[in-house]
């Protein structure tokens, strides 16, 4: 009997508070049955101990998850001169936000990295694989003789038909509470357009960059009684707040096909979706993928107020029905299989 080959999945962090990685990771480790997985974070693993996995793993394979941290950078290096195969997921990690958001200084620092560094390290992965079609393009300019693929975010969407018992008129945002999520336009756009209505607005979620909360806080102070701050969302309680919304916004600046999309989806939650998280889905409607930016959120959060409890629950189901269609398990499986080359 053949024995299945060993994916070595190699990461900075498999915290949750680090984004949808490790949702990722697990994921994959659900489904892709035609291997074994093992995760190695690089924060905790001896140099000593991931050269002896090398040694003995000559014939399995090593993914690669994200780029800039330096421990990632010798995982790398070390792979390389062992002379195994590594394959490499950058998770949005290269993209145009990326270089840029943090001034013209760390842009220079940045770029002079990835010539001297980053690139001449991860030009020798055998492969590099793409979450969706931004990021393919963006790629493609940066690894021009790599081969790149784009392969989706696999998701266990639920079989069975969701009941919604009551429904409330809480917009809610639920992830990591970081810059690059847009929430400042978020909360800018609901108090403009919240005047006179009974909705309220729920951001749950780790505060990972704490100054930028504080920022957020002081935004919203004037709307104590409509705008909340709360701890992260886990298991069911998340299903209980997912089913009883009225709508998710996602105005992130930067995202790769977040799992938050796919979850509010799965739980026939309509979404407001930012034009910049890799969801294009002619079939959506248009206001419902929007540019992150203030006017065009409050458009649609104007838009979307003015439902009836009946168009929220047909709008909820709409979405579940397209997710699932677009992002076909059975189909993404195959193309994994592929990438590893198994």
């Amino acid at each position: 009997m053949k024995k299945n080959k060993i994916i070595f999945h190699i990461s900075e962090n498999l915290s949750y508070r680090y984004g949808g990685v490790n949702k990722f990771l697990n994921i994959l480790n659900s489904n892709l049955k035609f291997c074994s997985h093992n995760f190695i974070d690089v924060e905790k693993i001896k140099i000593f101990n991931f050269v002896k996995i090398l040694k003995k793993n000559k014939e399995n394979i090593f993914h690669v998850h994200g780029i800039w941290n330096y421990k990632l950078v010798l995982a790398s290096l070390l792979i390389i001169l062992s002379k195994n195969k590594f394959v490499l997921s950058v998770h949005g990690n290269l993209n145009n936000f990326i270089w840029k958001n943090k001034g013209y200084l760390i842009l220079i620092l940045r770029k002079l990295y990835w010539s001297l560094i980053g690139y001449p390290i991860y030009k020798h992965a055998k492969k590099i694989h793409a979450v969706e079609r931004t990021e393919h393009y963006n790629l493609k300019k940066l690894f021009k003789h790599n081969d790149i693929q784009e392969i989706n975010h696999l998701y266990n969407f639920n079989k069975r038909k969701i009941r919604i018992k009551q429904i409330k008129k809480n917009i809610i945002y639920y992830g990591r509470v970081v810059n690059n999520k847009g929430i400042h336009n978020l909360i800018s756009a609901f108090t403009k357009s919240n005047l006179n209505k009974n909705f309220k607005l729920f951001i749950y979620g780790p505060k990972v960059d704490y100054q930028y909360f504080l920022k957020l806080k002081k935004l919203s102070n004037i709307y104590k009684d409509k705008i909340f701050f709360c701890d992260p969302l886990l298991g069911n309680q998340k299903k209980k707040i997912l089913q009883s919304s009225w709508v998710f916004v996602n105005p992130s600046i930067s995202e790769v096909l977040g799992y938050t999309n796919f979850e509010s989806a799965d739980n026939n939650l309509p979404i407001i979706i930012s034009n910049k998280c890799g969801i294009y889905d002619k079939s959506l409607p248009k206001y419902l993928i929007i540019e992150p930016n203030v006017n065009q959120i409050n458009k649609s959060l104007s838009l979307v107020m003015e439902w009836s409890m009946k168009k929220r629950l047909v709008i909820g189901q709409r979405i579940n029905k397209i997710f699932n269609k677009k992002y076909n398990k059975a189909k993404l499986i195959k193309k994994w299989q592929k990438f590893y080359g198994l």
